[in-house]
């Protein structure tokens, strides 16, 4: 009971499958963007496909490492691809960046994730400003500061409805599994103090059993002169 009552247990589950999920699908993602840069000159971002599944890789053979240390390790990767995408693809890998504070949200919680999402958008804020991205927005200057800051809170503002409904949904999750497993125990220790009982009371009835004195016990009835049920009668009975 106490593993599947467990946010942390569950948590590791999720990473592991998740783990596998993602490389296997990087690995085939990669394949074809690997081919298509290499084509068209993109060699930076063809460094960057080999050094994500490279990294990644690693972390899916070493699953032995602490799980907060491979949490990172993702994390860290998918920051560094999200990153990476703004600055060879443009604006439109934006959407990248979100992942990062879901997937903390999930894995590590609120508080890590609320962090993320801050990184995340520091991010995107930082690229507009120095102008390595074009931060457009109808009727301002691509490269306005207004434009990066609008930009910004934008995504600011998106990213925080989803990492903090996914946050409250696991924080609610793990309050419940807490709940569950108290309950758990709670019954697990009457059941101790249930089966403790019962032995004292079949010690108690064989003692009485073997007494010389007759000893009846019927239970008892609801008024005067109504049937009452034999429910125990010791050995003397036997032996009169």
């Amino acid at each position: 009971m106490t593993s599947i009552t467990d946010i942390a247990h569950w948590r590791t589950h999720i990473f592991s499958r998740l783990l596998t999920i993602v490389l296997a699908l990087g690995i085939a993602t990669a394949v074809p963007s690997i081919v298509v840069a290499a084509r068209e000159g993109l060699w930076a971002l063809i460094a960057v496909d080999v050094l994500a599944i490279a990294w990644l890789t690693a972390i899916w053979r070493l699953r032995s490492l602490r799980y907060t240390t491979c949490v990172l390790n993702f994390i860290a990767i998918v920051f560094f691809v999200a990153t990476a995408m703004m600055v060879n693809i443009g604006q439109v890998a934006q959407l990248y960046l979100i992942a990062p504070p879901v997937f903390v949200a999930v894995l590590l919680g609120m508080r890590p994730a609320i962090a993320a999402l801050g990184l995340s958008t520091a991010i995107v804020l930082a690229l507009g400003l120095a102008g390595i991205v074009h931060a457009d927005v109808a009727g301002l200057a691509a490269h306005d500061t207004l434009s990066s800051m609008l930009v910004a809170l934008n995504f600011l503002f998106v990213g925080a409805l989803i990492t903090v409904s996914c946050g409250s949904l696991l924080q609610k999750l793990a309050t419940s599994l807490a709940d569950l497993r108290l309950f758990a125990d709670t019954l697990e220790q009457r059941q101790g103090a249930m089966q403790a009982l019962n032995a004292e009371l079949r010690l108690a009835a064989a003692a009485v059993a073997q007494l010389n004195d007759k000893v009846i016990i019927a239970r008892a009835a609801s008024g005067p002169g109504k049937f009452h049920p034999i429910i125990f009668a010791n050995d003397a009975f036997l032996r009169a």
